[in-house]
């Protein structure tokens, strides 16, 4: 009788996921709050030109449209997860967009510039994508960051992220970009909070602190390691919780795709 009681209380009791099962959702539209209610006060508003290396993206397909965020890797490189380059024609670009209604420069790139790792499945295994670009100058706005050199797994590391947090279902705009903390977690965190065996070694593990909210990050949004600002990780997907939760996110893991982002750039 005990052994019941504490799984309904472990399902009832808001904030305890541990006893669920956690199904990934894409970053983009993890459920949202009532816009009524909303009160998005984790980290802070970036200045501009603070997050250099981070694009806005607008993607359009067939029959829709959707949003995500990249990094700029080089010149002509952009990285994001598979799961926005999947099933898009083309994306609009843009740089520096602190405020997304006043970027220093936008552009244009049609899909045959998509290159989404080969092996993307819909259970978010390698999600990563590149897009080539024309010639980007860098300037004090538009920088690119700089990839890790060690195979470390940076559990319990802190890292920073940023994003418009643009979701789907919400008919708020939100054009600035926020900056926000995140805490490395052991992969086998994820596995046991509830992601069980969908939680793979190629994905990386984060949690904002304090239950802050997630509401600001977008599907592609960077993790920036802390100590010597290197791009470890990207925004892959959250789950049925929602923003709010404070359950935490899947990320991928940029170190098991350093060989694959290589061989791309130097072979396109």
């Amino acid at each position: 009788m005990k052994a019941v009681l504490k799984a309904l209380l472990l399902f009832f009791l808001p904030g305890q996921y541990a006893a669920q099962v956690l199904e990934p959702r894409l970053v983009r539209t993890i459920p949202s709050v009532p816009e009524a209610t909303v009160q998005y006060d984790s980290g802070y508003k970036a200045r501009p030109g603070e997050v250099s290396y981070i694009v806005a993206l607008d993607f359009v397909g067939i029959h829709s449209v959707w949003f995500c965020a990249g990094s700029i890797i080089a010149n002509r490189w952009i990285v994001t997860v598979a799961s926005c380059t999947n099933a898009a024609r083309l994306v609009k670009i843009s740089y520096s967009a602190a405020n997304r209604e006043e970027p220093h420069f936008q552009m244009r790139v049609s899909s045959n510039c998509f290159y989404a790792h080969p092996d993307f499945d819909k259970s978010y295994r390698n999600d990563i994508a590149l897009i080539k670009t024309p010639y980007v100058e860098y300037t004090n706005g538009v920088l690119a960051v700089p990839l890790p050199h060690s195979s470390s797994m940076f559990k319990n590391a802190w890292a920073f992220s940023a994003g418009w947090g643009q979701h789907r279902g919400s008919n708020e705009t939100k054009n600035f970009l926020h900056v926000l903390q995140i805490e490395v977690l052991r992969n086998k965190d994820c596995i046991e909070l509830g992601y069980g065996n969908r939680f793979r070694s190629k994905m990386l593990c984060g949690r904002l602190p304090n239950r802050e909210t997630s509401c600001h990050l977008d599907s592609g949004s960077p993790m920036e390691l802390q100590v010597n600002a290197t791009l470890i990780a990207i925004a892959s997907f959250g789950n049925q919780y929602g923003c709010k939760s404070n359950t935490p996110l899947g990320y991928t893991r940029i170190t098991s795709y350093m060989h694959w982002m290589n061989s791309v750039m130097n072979g396109s």
